[in-house]
């Protein structure tokens, strides 16, 4: 067994973004895996027990919530939107934003504004609400494919990708290094990142991984540490559930690498994103761009017969809102 049935804070490492509904996914999903047994149950009617959730304010946060700010990836980020494939690409919603934005009285001007009147509408069917008539004849077919494109968009270059998701994959990493380098002789086993459909998708598309389907409520990538017994080597695997079913997750293939990949291969694949220092990055390069421009002022899924699982890590997003839990 990779963990322990008890807590065990020096096995596990819980974080969230600072939003109520993932501090209330991980709560819930901590609930489920470490029901009190023994000596933990302090309250017989209540078979409960708190454990750490850590988290960061989200203008904090930019390994997970992703939203501090950075000056240099703002420039990117504003270069990519004007770009002509950009604009070409969106132009072609142009009517269904003006539909929207006549129907919700809200200006609708990009994929993410597409997006969130998706997940509006989405929300509001699976808790049986009605939809207005002119939401009927648009969802979900006609804002599926824009609002999941809306993915994409955060992570579209390679810097943008690396300033965005490197800091969660630097940390990822790094922990999984701290398992095989042996700098701590009782490493982290397993931590759990609960945060948002945006985390998920920024990840799967700047690692080349993004099907192109929207992640739903409660998907999750799990990223293992696997050894090899025979020759003791050292592997990644992921794996993805995006179902908010009973459906089993699924091995990725990872591009150039394969569904088991030797960690330094995987380390090597992913060096753009992995060896960012975002805060040298974010602050230095964009003095630069300034100056130029003359304005310078660990959790088991499969494990195969032959490998040692080591260590794993839980990306996932939050619960349905408004909150429903199912046990």
């Amino acid at each position: 067994m990779l963990i322990s049935e008890k807590f065990d804070p020096q096995e596990v490492y819980v974080r969230s973004t600072d939003v109520d509904r993932t501090l209330m996914s991980a709560q819930a999903n901590l609930a489920g895996m470490y029901p009190p047994s023994g000596d933990a149950i302090w309250n017989p009617n209540l078979m409960w027990r708190p454990i750490p959730i850590h988290t960061l304010p989200e203008t904090e946060d930019e390994v997970l919530a992703m939203k501090r700010n950075c000056d240099t990836y703002n420039v990117k980020k504003k270069a990519y939107i004007n770009t002509d494939e950009y604009k070409t690409r969106l132009s072609k919603f142009q009517g269904l934003m003006n539909l929207l934005t006549l129907y919700t009285g809200k200006k609708i001007e990009d994929y993410e504004d597409i997006n969130e009147i998706y997940n509006t509408l989405l929300v509001e069917s699976i808790h049986d609400f009605t939809l207005p008539k002119w939401a009927q004849l648009l969802y979900p077919d006609k804002l599926r494919g824009p609002s999941c494109y809306s993915f994409t968009t955060a992570t579209a270059t390679p810097i943008m990708a690396r300033l965005m998701t490197g800091p969660l994959l630097k940390e990822i990493v790094g922990k999984m290094n701290t398992v095989i380098t042996k700098e701590n002789p009782n490493p982290l086993k397993l931590s759990i990142y609960s945060g948002h459909d945006f985390t998920i998708g920024n990840v799967l598309n700047a690692m080349g991984l993004y099907d192109g389907n929207c992640p739903v409520y409660t998907a999750t990538i799990f990223f293992e540490l696997m050894q090899e017994k025979s020759t003791m080597n050292y592997y990644v695997q992921m794996v993805y559930r995006n179902s908010t079913g009973t459906a089993e997750p699924y091995i990725l293939d990872i591009p150039d690498c394969g569904q088991m990949c030797p960690f330094d291969r995987f380390v090597e694949l992913y060096s753009n994103l992995v060896d960012v220092d975002w805060h040298t990055e974010c602050r230095y390069q964009v003095n630069i761009i300034k100056l130029l421009e003359g304005t310078a002022e660990h959790v088991s899924i499969v494990c195969g017969s032959v490998y040692k699982k080591l260590s794993a890590h839980l990306l996932l997003t939050r619960n349905i809102k408004p909150m429903r839990i199912n046990f």
